[in-house]
């Protein structure tokens, strides 16, 4: 059987559509509040991400004007996990609150920043491929498919970091790393 815990979190707002359009959204509750949330499953790559991010709270985060987005978690049965040879085991989230500290909400947003770049990437890299219109119009495409005309995103500016994606002679994956 299954359990779950909704969990605030803050999303950068660009990625909440995006978020919202790949994952399956519901309504829940969270202390006396109605919220949509988006529902993320453990046995899935990022889910487990999620998952291994949060801490546990021995009360609720009760200000919630702060966050953006609400996770909805769904915990299989408590059990210790074997990772490459490694033995490790997380609360169980049903005899205590979770939420998820600051650095575990920068590397969410970070990894879905990536993943709303690659499929933006890769979406525009197919559309040049095979539509003899402008790179800009396949742009507004995705943006129109993604409902993210009203976020202030500069078509010119994602054009050229396209280019420069394209040009990396190395893994694309390099090209998200963190500069220091």
């Amino acid at each position: 059987m299954k359990n779950t815990q909704v969990i605030p979190v803050y999303i950068k707002p660009h990625l909440i559509p995006f978020l919202i359009k790949e994952f399956q959204g519901t309504e829940a509750r969270y202390l006396n509040h109605q919220v949509k949330a988006v529902e993320i499953d453990i046995d899935t790559p990022l889910g487990s991400f999620i998952r291994l991010q949060m801490e546990r709270l021995d009360y609720p985060v009760r200000d919630i004007s702060k966050y953006n987005m609400f996770l909805q978690v769904r915990n299989n049965e408590y059990q210790k996990k074997k990772n490459f040879g490694i033995l490790y085991e997380y609360v169980k989230g049903t005899n205590y609150f979770l939420h998820l500290p600051k650095y575990g909400v920068d590397c969410i947003n970070e990894y879905l920043n990536c993943v709303y770049k690659t499929a933006f990437f890769n979406f525009l890299d197919a559309w040049s491929k095979v539509n003899s219109k402008g790179l800009i119009e396949g742009i507004f495409s995705f943006m129109e498919d993604y409902d993210l005309m009203d976020m202030e995103i500069n078509p010119e500016t994602v054009r050229r970091n396209y280019y420069r994606w394209k040009e990396k002679k190395q893994g694309r994956l390099k090209y998200y790393t963190k500069s220091k």
